[in-house]
């Protein structure tokens, strides 16, 4: 009588089937690419809005302490560098707000969207100030519509950054903390002159209120530049006097 016997097979894979199946996670690793490149890019808007809102709030505590008024404008400011150099005589704003956030190279001024390189990415609107009112700081009795007032933001307009990121062409190789939009729109989308969308959304701005939101463009209904009229914006403040 002859005994059968069944050939087992070995417990490995074989070429075909550890190809299908690098195949497979080839096609996994593809799906999921965007939707964690995504994610990433979420996370940085959302850590952006946070730390502008705490620029809010570090402002309303300075325009208390201050009799209601928000840190002067300056020109371009070297934070430490005492009036000499680049560094313009007297404190940019954001040495002025050291005792509510602190100091200014923490971080808390520097969007997680932007290269290192690229310090202090938020501005202070200061344009209704300098052109219309015709004075060094806004007070807070000023700002009639607070939820449309654009107090400040991203500063995405890439003039107001040293090279080679920035398109400085003042020769400065400095990083001015001291960002607002007097002479130069600050808050400058893509497709606009220097401009450039710091988020896949658009860019982050601070009204008057403390809220922050994103834009991707200027929209009348919800943003002004003049804190007394609703959906004016920058270039319609017209000239510096």
């Amino acid at each position: 009588m002859t005994q059968c016997t069944s050939r087992r097979r070995g417990g490995g894979f074989s070429l075909v089937e550890l190809i299908v199946v690098i195949g497979i996670i080839g096609i996994l690793i593809a799906l999921l690419l965007p939707t964690i490149a995504r994610a990433r890019e979420h996370a940085k808007t959302v850590q952006c809005m946070a730390q502008l809102r705490q620029v809010g709030i570090a402002l309303t505590a300075y325009a208390v302490a201050n009799r209601g008024h928000y840190p002067s404008w300056s020109n371009w400011q070297v934070y430490g560098g005492d009036a000499t150099g680049e560094d313009d005589p007297g404190p940019g704003w954001t040495e002025m707000l050291e005792p509510n956030i602190g100091k200014p190279t923490s971080g808390i001024y520097q969007c997680p969207a932007f290269p290192p390189e690229a310090q202090f990415n938020y501005f202070l609107g200061e344009r209704w100030v300098a052109h219309a009112a015709n004075k060094g700081s806004l007070l807070q009795s000023e700002v009639k519509f607070a939820s449309q007032f654009v107090l400040g933001g991203e500063c995405t307009h890439q003039r107001l950054y040293p090279k080679p990121w920035g398109e400085c062409v003042n020769y400065i190789d400095t990083n001015d903390c001291d960002k607002d939009d007097i002479r130069w729109k600050c808050l400058a989308y893509f497709g606009e002159e220097y401009g450039w969308n710091a988020h896949p959304a658009g860019n982050n701005v601070l009204f008057g209120d403390g809220h922050v939101a994103t834009y991707d463009k200027f929209v009348p209904s919800d943003m002004t530049y003049d804190p007394q009229r609703p959906g004016i914006t920058w270039e319609e403040l017209g000239p510096l006097p």
